[in-house]
This record gives C-alpha cells, structure tokens and sequence, in this order.
C-alpha cells in the first residue's frame, strides 16, 4: 500500500466539557516535546543517565534514586503532559496548551492512554518497541567508542 493512502487512527475521549480528538505521536512531536520544553527535558535525561548509572554500581537497591526520578518527573509533567496533549490533538499552540493543562487529572490520564495506544501500534504495544530500543542500544553502543586522543 502506498503511503499516501495511509489512514491515521484518531480517538475521541468524551469530557462533560465535550469531545477530545486525539492521535498517536510521532518522532517530530517528541522532537517539539524536546525543543519546546528544553529544561524540563535535560532535568529529566540528566536524572535518567544519572539513575541509570546508579543502578548499574548498584546504589539504587533501596529505592531512593526511583523515588526521587519519579519527584522530578511529577514536577515536571504538568508542561510536558499538555504539550503532549496539544500535539496530539493537532492543536499545538499556546493557547491549546493553556486548556490540556488546565484538564482535569483524569481526563489528561484518559488522553494519555489513548495517546499511548494510538502511538505504539504494533505487535507488542508499548512494552515491545522498550525491548526492541533497547536491544538496538546494546548492540549500537560497543560500536560508539570514543575516539582514542
């Protein structure tokens, strides 16, 4: 099938305020998530690189390195989660990010969900395209030395 006959899924989640209709996202949106969102994305790389390496020397054990990924993390998904939201509604300008971020909780989770499920559509879901980045990365990453000086 060619690619220009393509048909994108979109979901519609029902508020009491009204309709939501929403998509999957793609590589440029998680690129406009970075660009626009630029410290809240380098705090959130730095502390996963930084508990990565923590648990690898094993210092994560008790649980303290998560729970402190996952303070960072709440306090900076209200702007990140609506930006996702906008995107996804194909609406992303300020004022579409204003309103997804002044949704209720649950909606912005019930959208969150359908934006997961319409973006990781194949065999798997979600949890097979982790695996399958992450056996990309193992077998890229001894091929990535650093030159010698």
């Amino acid at each position: 099938m060619s690619l220009k006959k393509l048909k994108f899924a979109k979901t519609n989640i029902d508020t009491p305020m009204g309709q939501i209709a929403l998509r999957g996202i793609n590589l440029l949106d998680v690129r406009t998530i970075l660009v626009s969102n630029p410290v809240e994305a380098e705090l959130i790389y730095n502390k996963a690189t930084s508990m990565s390496a923590d648990i690898d020397a094993g210092k994560a054990t008790d649980g303290s390195v998560i729970t402190e990924f996952l303070g960072l993390i709440i306090q900076t998904m209200p702007k990140l989660v609506a930006r996702l939201i906008a995107l996804a509604s194909d609406e992303d300008d300020d004022e579409a990010v204003e309103i997804a971020g002044k949704l209720p909780v649950d909606v912005q989770l019930e959208c969150l969900a359908a934006i997961a499920n319409l973006t990781f559509v194949m065999e798997g879901g979600a949890r097979n395209f982790i695996a399958r980045i992450g056996k990309l990365m193992k077998e890229i990453m001894p091929r990535m030395k650093a030159p010698a000086t």
